[in-house]
């Protein structure tokens, strides 16, 4: 590939290392992985001097740039303003929100989009067989019509409907339905056999007998009293169907059925059964051969007869079966004759696709047994030669049963074309053509928007080894100048950036009481009232008399140690007319609407149970306590139990909050008096008369209380201990939600009405190891013995 000598008049080697950098990431995958041609890195005195050279293009010297480009943009703006003005929101211009043509958006920098990920290949052996679909409808698709004209041939039988009308002297209209005898008994006419004959045979007996009788009926019809003759319902007839059907069987048919029809009601042929040569037996005798393929194909019907009684349909098993796979129409597994090769298989598979190599096809075949060697590989690939596979005269070329015939796809690769990114009006890939320079390029592509960097593009360039190198290029130059517009090169892709990455992003950020809290970007002439309003809003109790905003205050000296300014807005007035309308934010900026103090929604809680008057009530104040609460209930009914109450506490996942009811009530502000917080739910329960047991005992049950009563004697009530009680661990839950375990060197706790007594199971492997006690309690008796002996011999002493 010739490279041809780039010569640019102008260029900013520090600034190509960063557009390089930002290449790598908006270009996609055209030009992953390129390395930068002349990274380095940039100083604050570069950096500014390439964003000045950016923007020292006057406005005019731009457009004229553009049109030369082939920017469509400036004539879609035209356009644009002839229609009437239609309003924009105060404080956005055409930097933050560009306009759009073709729906493609002028700060969208395209990529190439990735490629979907390919979906598992189904394995030959899972292609469903040629035809097999056909028989997945419902039989009643294919049933004959039993009413209708029918073949003259067909053949009337028992149980046929024929229908004699007359008209002319005398009219009348009759429907006789031969029986079992094969006759029909003719109003005024008498019994005549029809059996055997076509309707045209049928129709001229019957004429022949009207006419003995009618004077007006003729037998050649010139009489003066005319006569028709059709069929109405058919008769059914029964016949079999054997072999590899799907359901074999004898069925009920249609009389006028064919041999495929009735093959609708078997299901077809099963995964084994023959679709080549459908055969149908009559009278022993094999009187014609089905291809469906044939039918499928072809739409040609040759053997597909109307059935007569006591026909049998046999389906024999299937040929050779061989598969199709890789770029054909269709990727079946197919059923082949023995007069069948390559050539059929290809034409059954819908032939070659577009993307299919037309000169040689691999078949993997399955050695026949003589064939195979212990240890070697029993499947070989053969090439197969597809020239002239679509001539009838070409020699053939056999299959086997059981061969795949892969064919093979041309090279994807596509190396005749260029591509476009970034701030154009259309990027994308383009067709190369010899002798396409930069400029025909960006006109396929609309021209760059009014945005672009025109000092500095970049091009990425494929070179013979198909390693990539890049190269900078001034659009400015190669639309004035034509050495500077180069020839373009196969798979060369050109990057037009945008000036926004030679600026900093601005953003300001809003706290606080409004719906969408967060960073949004800053445009110039951005007001406090826009911010709001991109925010969501504000929300209820938002103080809007002022707002606060926190503004950057740069240090003017080293002894300078401010770091911002905080300036109040007021947000009161009518949208357009407030304050918060005329003040302008910079970049930077923090809003911060704050709450009305001591603003807040109403706290409710919930009372149920034994109160006067249950239901929501809402908190008076901030430390309204649990007893005024009760006492806005109506107080306590005489069915109350406190000794039961519960408070279930939703702040914090408190849960229940374990006090006493009654001395909240007698001692209004003490500890039990607890202030309510917003969700409390207060449960007031009904007075019971019973304590449950459960766990480890007998029984479980419950008891009814008895006072005095201890937790033994409760247990015992309940059957006692099982044997896998862990009697140390017992404990008792009172009412109100508070629990106590049993002691074991003191008194048990009380048990109060309402109570439940919880006997836990033993933990795996607890137990007493009485040989250990033994033990220990020897060890200490004699220490106690040595320790007595000591003191004795000391006293006397």
């Amino acid at each position: 590939m010739n490279q041809p000598k780039l010569s640019l008049k102008s260029s900013l080697p520090p600034l190509f290392a960063v557009l390089l950098g930002l290449m790598l990431v908006s270009v996609g995958p055209a030009c992953v992985g390129v390395p930068p041609a002349a990274a380095q890195a940039l100083s604050d005195a570069e950096l500014s001097a390439a964003r000045q050279k950016a923007t020292t293009l006057t406005e005019q010297d731009r457009q004229k740039v553009l049109e030369l480009l082939g920017s469509t943009q400036q004539k879609t703006e035209e356009a644009v303003a002839k229609k009437p003005a239609q309003a924009t929101p105060q404080g956005i211009n055409d930097a933050v929100q560009p306009k759009t043509l073709g729906g493609t958006p002028a700060t969208k920098v395209a990529t190439t989009n990735p490629a979907p990920k390919a979906a598992p290949e189904t394995p030959p052996s899972k292609y469903p067989l040629f035809g097999s679909a056909l028989f997945k409808l419902a039989p009643s698709t294919f049933e004959p019509a039993s009413y209708g004209p029918v073949p003259d041939d067909y053949t009337i039988g028992p149980g046929d409907e024929l229908i004699v009308e007359l008209w002319g002297e005398v009219t009348s209209r009759n429907s006789y339905t031969v029986d079992r005898r094969g006759t029909i008994l003719l109003k005024d006419a008498g019994q005549l056999s029809v059996v055997g004959e076509n309707l045209q045979s049928a129709k001229r007996n019957i004429i022949r007998r009207l006419s003995t009788v009618y004077s007006g009926v003729k037998p050649d019809g010139g009489g003066t009293t005319h006569v028709d003759v059709s069929l109405g319902r058919l008769r059914s007839i029964r016949i079999f169907i054997i072999g590899e059907a799907r359901r074999p069987g004898g069925y009920e048919v249609s009389s006028v059925s064919t041999v495929s029809q009735a093959l609708y009601a078997a299901g077809g042929p099963s995964p084994i059964g023959s679709m080549r040569d459908i055969q149908l037996v009559r009278n022993n005798q094999v009187v014609a051969h089905l291809d469906l393929y044939r039918y499928l194909l072809e739409g040609k019907r040759e053997g597909d007869l109307i059935l007569k009684e006591g026909d049998t349909i046999f389906l024999p098993a299937a040929g050779k079966i061989v598969a199709v796979t890789g770029p054909v129409r269709r990727h079946r597994r197919f059923e082949l004759t023995e007069d069948e090769g390559l050539r059929h298989a290809l034409r059954y598979a819908g032939g070659l696709a577009p993307e299919a190599r037309a000169d040689i096809a691999v078949i993997s075949r399955i050695l026949p047994p003589q064939q195979r060697r212990d240890g070697d590989v029993d499947r070989v690939d053969l090439d197969a030669p597809l020239d002239g596979y679509f001539d009838e005269n070409a020699p053939m070329i056999e299959l086997e049963d059981g061969d795949i015939v892969r064919v093979l796809r041309i090279n994807p690769r596509a190396e005749r074309y260029v591509s476009v990114t970034g701030s154009v009006v259309l990027p994308g890939r383009y067709g190369w053509q010899e002798g396409m320079r930069l400029t025909d390029l960006l006109k396929k592509a609309k021209g760059p928007w009014r945005d672009a960097l025109l000092q500095r593009a970049l091009l990425v360039r494929v070179k013979d080894d198909y390693t990539r190198e890049s190269f900078p290029i001034n659009l400015v130059e190669a639309a004035t100048d034509s050495t500077a517009d180069l020839e373009l090169a196969p798979m060369d892709s050109l990057v037009v950036f945008s000036r926004r990455i030679l600026e900093a992003e601005h953003r300001v950020t809003i706290l606080g009481q409004v719906r969408r809290p967060g960073e949004f970007v800053w445009y110039d002439g951005m007001t406090l009232r826009d911010l709001i309003l991109e925010a969501g809003g504000t929300l209820e109790g938002a103080e809007m008399n002022q707002a606060e905003v926190s503004r950057l205050d740069p240090p003017q000296g080293e002894n300078d140690d401010r770091l911002a300014n905080i300036i109040t807005v007021s947000l009161a007035g009518e949208i357009g007319q407030g304050d918060a309308d005329r003040f302008l934010l910079q970049n930077h900026d923090n809003v911060f609407i704050r709450l009305i103090p001591g603003w807040e929604l109403q706290r409710n809680v919930v009372v149920r149970g034994e109160v006067k008057y249950p239901g929501v009530y809402t908190l008076l104040t901030r430390d309204e306590r649990l007893s005024s609460v009760i006492e806005r209930a109506g107080g306590l009914l005489d069915t109350a139990f406190p000794k039961g109450f519960r408070l279930l506490r939703t702040k914090d996942n408190a849960g229940n909050v374990g006090l006493d009811l009654a001395d909240a009530l007698e001692n209004k502000g003490g500890p039990n008096d607890i202030v309510l917080e917003a969700g409390d739910e207060i449960i007031v329960p009904q007075l019971q008369m019973s304590v449950k047991v459960t766990g480890e005992v007998n029984f479980p049950t419950s008891v009814i209380y008895q006072d005095g009563k201890s937790i033994g004697d409760y247990v015992d009530r309940a059957g006692g201990y099982t044997a896998q009680a862990d009697k140390g661990h017992t404990h008792v839950v009172y009412p109100n939600g508070l629990s106590a375990k049993v002691k074991k060197f003191w008194w048990d706790p009380h048990v109060e009405t309402g109570s439940t007594i919880i006997v836990p199971r033993k933990a795996p492997g607890q137990g007493i190891d009485w040989g250990k006690v033994i033990i220990g309690t020897t060890s200490v008796i004699a220490s106690l013995a040595t320790i007595y002996l000591v003191v004795i011999t000391a006293n006397n002493n």
